[in-house]
This record gives structure tokens, sequence and C-alpha cells, in this order.
């Protein structure tokens, strides 16, 4: 009879744990999905209006460091023999 007792106990933990795991995934998932769906609302919103600049034309607005710049470095001036300072190897 304590095998039966024992197995019911075992069954009822194994239930229940599923259960809390289960509810925890989907609350987990909705709320990555309601996060997700707020960064593309804020990215929709973002890029259909203009980003200040200053005089020279340059971005005032924020960098958030996911969007490439206008000139990979390097190239700034056009000449990227003097834009960038030579490679030295070796040394002692």
């Amino acid at each position: 009879m304590t095998d039966r007792t024992e197995r019911d106990r075992t069954l009822a933990r194994v239930r229940t744990t599923t259960a809390v795991t289960g509810i925890g995934a989907l609350v987990a998932g909705s709320v990555l999905a309601g996060w997700l769906g707020h960064v593309a609302a804020a990215d929709t919103t973002s890029s259909s209006t203009s980003t200040p600049t200053d005089s020279g034309g340059a971005s005032t607005g924020t960098d958030d460091g996911l969007t490439a710049p206008d000139d990979p470095p390097g190239t700034a001036g056009g000449n990227s023999a003097t834009s960038q300072p030579p490679v030295v190897s070796g040394g002692s």
C-alpha cells in the first residue's frame, strides 16, 4: 500500500512541476513578445521622424550602437592613409 501512495505523491509532484514550468514559460514568452512588439513599434516611430542634426549635418540623436556609421572607420576625409595611424608590428 505504501508503494501506491508514494507513486501518487511522485506523480502529483511531477504534475505540479510541469504545470508551474508551463505557466512560467507562457508568461516569459508573453513578456518577450510584448517587448519585441514595443521595440518594433519604437523603431517604426523613430524611422518615420527625422533625426535632429547640428550645423555640420552630424546627427545629435542618441546612438543605440545598432546602426552602422555613415562612413566606415578609416574613410573620414576620403584618405584612409592619413585618417588612421600606421600598423606597427614586432617591437621589443
